[in-house]
C-alpha cells in the first residue's frame, strides 16, 4: 500500500495520514509536549508546584483552542503530504518514511505559526518581534506535529504490513489437481 518499490501513493491515502496525524497531535503529542514546555519552564523559575490551573490550561486549553487552526493547517499541507509521498513511493525504508514525515510535519507546522504569528501581529506584519514571539509557538508545535506525524505513518505502514495478499484465482489448487 504505502512503502516499497512500485507501490502507488494516492490522495486518499495522504487524506489518511493527514486525519490520522492530525488525531495524534490534537489528543496526544501537544498536551505532552505543552506540559513539559510548562514544566520546565516552572522549574526554570523555582515554580515547581505553583502552577494550579495553568497547567491545566496548557495541557487541555491550548490542544483545544488550537484545534481549528490545526484542522486549517492540515488542509493547507495536504499538497505538500502528497507530494512528498509521491516522492518516496519508490523507496523501501520505512525508517526513511516515517523520516521524511516527521519533517515535514514538524517544518510545515512551525512555517504555519511563524506566518499566522507575523502576519496577525497588531501593529506592522512580519516585525522582528512577532517572528521571535511566532518562535515561542513554533518550536513546540513543529516538535508536537513531528511526533504526530511519525506516529501516524508507524500507524499507516503497520496497517499495510499487516494487510496480507489474497492469492489470484488461477493459483489455487483446485479439488481436481
Amino acid at each position: 500500500m504505502t512503502a516499497g518499490p512500485g507501490r502507488g501513493w494516492t490522495l486518499a491515502e495522504s487524506v489518511e495520514l493527514e486525519a490520522r496525524a492530525y488525531g495524534w497531535l490534537v489528543l496526544v503529542t501537544l498536551p505532552a509536549v505543552t506540559l513539559a514546555v510548562v514544566q520546565v519552564l516552572a522549574i526554570g523559575a523555582g515554580d515547581a508546584g505553583g502552577l494550579g490551573w495553568s497547567v491545566a490550561w496548557w495541557v487541555f486549553g491550548v490542544p483545544f483552542v488550537s484545534a481549528l487552526p490545526a484542522l486549517g493547517a492540515a488542509i493547507v499541507v495536504l499538497p505538500v503530504t502528497y507530494g512528498v509521498g509521491r516522492c518516496l513511493r519508490r523507496v523501501d525504508s520505512d525508517a526513511a518514511h516515517v523520516g521524511w514525515t516527521a519533517v515535514t510535519a514538524g517544518l510545515t507546522a512551525a512555517v504555519m505559526i511563524e506566518v499566522i504569528a507575523g502576519a496577525t501581529w497588531y501593529t506592522a506584519p512580519f516585525r522582528a518581534d512577532a517572528l521571535l514571539f511566532g518562535l515561542v509557538y513554533a518550536v513546540p508545535f513543529g516538535i508536537a506535529a513531528a511526533v504526530a506525524g511519525a506516529l501516524a505513518r508507524i500507524g499507516q505502514l503497520r496497517r499495510a504490513a499487516a494487510v496480507v495478499p489474497v492469492p489470484a484465482v488461477e493459483s489455487l489448487p483446485t479439488p481436481l489437481g
